[in-house]
């Protein structure tokens, strides 16, 4: 939001100064919109697997699902969010390639991820808590990966979790 206010001003100071034609200011405009950038990539972009990725947990070696980190599953979404707001900025900071390649990979990592726990789902569906547990786990996979990629390339993943969780059964 701070990211989006600044970009904002900075654009409403440069289309003021066009008439100006001050060199000075051009150049301390230039001067916040790289700082901004730098703060973006920075917060946002450079910090996304750690930030995104880390809250959908790996598949454990025992087969038994982990639990959910609600208060990472918070961030992760938060932090999700942060980068899709991201491509409001894309323009007037220069982030296209860098923005895509974070959205590309976080969707990559977050498809691997929730693949390997599906893979892993038949083996906890046999104990009832281990089902509810994984059924977490992939649905918070599934939020993420929403917010990431957007509900239509998420699509194919909600049906198959749905297929093999049931959930199509109860219908």
């Amino acid at each position: 939001a701070i990211a989006e206010r600044l970009v904002a001003s900075v654009a409403t100071t440069s289309a003021v100064m066009d008439f100006l034609a001050e060199p000075v200011y051009r150049e301390r405009l230039e001067a916040v919109k790289t700082a901004v950038r730098t703060m973006v990539t920075g917060t946002v972009l450079d910090t996304a697997p750690g930030g995104i990725l880390t809250a959908v947990a790996a598949p454990a070696e025992n087969g038994r699902p982990a639990a959910v980190d609600g208060d990472a599953q918070a961030a992760a979404e938060d932090h999700a969010r942060a980068l899709r707001r991201c491509e409001g900025l894309a323009d007037a900071l220069g982030l296209h390639e860098p923005l895509k390649s974070a959205m590309a990979s976080m969707e990559k990592g977050l498809m691997a991820r929730a693949h390997a726990l599906l893979a892993q789902y038949p083996k906890a569906a046999g104990d009832p808590d281990d089902a509810e547990t994984a059924e977490i786990g992939l649905f918070y996979a599934l939020r993420l990966l929403e917010l990431v990629a957007g509900p239509a390339k998420a699509d194919q993943l909600r049906t198959a979790i749905m297929a093999a969780t049931g959930e199509f059964a109860e219908e």
